[in-house]
């Protein structure tokens, strides 16, 4: 979990200061790359470009160079430059790669195996931590095609979502620049709120771009805010806050929590099952139903919140409820 200026992708924040032709990247080797990841893990960005390249040059002096978008990758990325031509031999996720022939311009084979046969500079690639889940962009970049992509990959939104569906919903939510949707209620009221009603209880922080999605979604998406309206009182509970909580007879504070400040309240909430951000789902009689780690698209928000809105969890697993709309 990083820290970053805020909601880093409001458009109206982004700085587009730019340096010399990509000394703002804190470009490195495959071999530093790995091995700084197996002792912090991080997600891959992988920059394949050419000597000939226009496009690579030019996404260097630019996309590259914007200091907002290159503080993000190096705290939050291992990038590699990697010329796609070159002779180097190259080992990768213990694999062994090396050009795929004398002549200049022979692609090394690490391109080709992750571009296959259709090659396209600049393409770039981004990967899991533990060299799962690749996904390749082929083509220029710019500042604002570049972004969804670094947030995807970074709060680990791939988990739940495809790239093209999260995309979408990116666009949607900060694009159109809507104003902040009605907010849910506070965790100061969800402690004193004793009514026989569900809860959902959305863990986040200012930080948190997917947490600001999700809570989008729950509040202005037609299809899941009527489910959520009938069924459910809604809370915002940001991991920074600093009110000290009294819940179930207990006393909760914020401190540190694998090394940065966490309200305690919000890891109990989670049954430990802690994320971010985090949607937790109470019974009227406040016992934790579900925890839903990390970003959850509307499409299966809907499905998620319908489930135990309408109490079908009483006599059906979610899988077979599941079924039932696709049988």
């Amino acid at each position: 979990m990083k820290v970053f200026l805020g909601l880093f992708l409001s458009w109206n924040l982004i700085l587009v200061s730019q340096t010399s032709e990509g000394v703002a990247v804190n470009w490195l080797t495959f071999k530093d790359a790995q091995q700084k990841n197996a002792q912090a893990p991080r997600p891959f960005l992988i920059d394949f470009y050419t000597d000939w390249c226009g496009w690579c040059k030019h996404m260097m002096r630019t996309t590259y160079s914007n200091l907002n978008l290159a503080a993000y990758i190096n705290q939050n990325f291992y990038p590699i430059k990697f010329n796609a031509e070159c002779k180097d031999t190259v080992l990768f996720n213990g694999t062994v790669y090396t050009s795929s022939g004398p002549e200049p311009k022979a692609p090394h084979t690490l391109a080709l195996t992750y571009m296959g046969s259709q090659l396209s500079y600049p393409s770039t690639l981004f990967m899991a931590p533990d060299y799962t889940h690749p996904l390749l962009s082929k083509g220029y970049l710019d500042e604002t095609a570049l972004q969804p992509f670094l947030i995807f990959m970074v709060e680990q939104a791939w988990r739940n979502t495809p790239y093209n569906w999260f995309e979408s919903h990116f666009k949607s939510v900060f694009n159109k620049a809507p104003p902040d949707p009605k907010g849910p209620a506070g965790m100061q009221e969800f402690c004193s709120n004793k009514t026989r009603q569900k809860k959902l209880v959305l863990i986040t922080a200012p930080f948190s771009n997917t947490g600001y999605m999700l809570k989008t979604h729950l509040m202005k998406d037609s299809s899941i805010s009527a489910v959520v309206r009938k069924s459910f009182s809604v809370y915002e509970f940001p991991i920074t806050l600093t009110d000290t909580l009294k819940y179930n007879q207990k006393t909760y504070i914020n401190e540190p929590f694998n090394g940065y400040p966490t309200h305690r309240l919000a890891v109990e909430l989670c049954g430990n099952r802690f994320s971010m951000p985090a949607l937790v789902i109470l019974d009227e009689n406040q016992s934790l139903l579900d925890v839903i780690n990390y970003y959850l698209p509307p499409e299966y928000l809907k499905h998620v919140v319908t489930y135990y809105g309408q109490n079908h969890f009483k006599r059906i697993s979610f899988n077979e409820y599941m079924k039932t709309l696709n049988p």
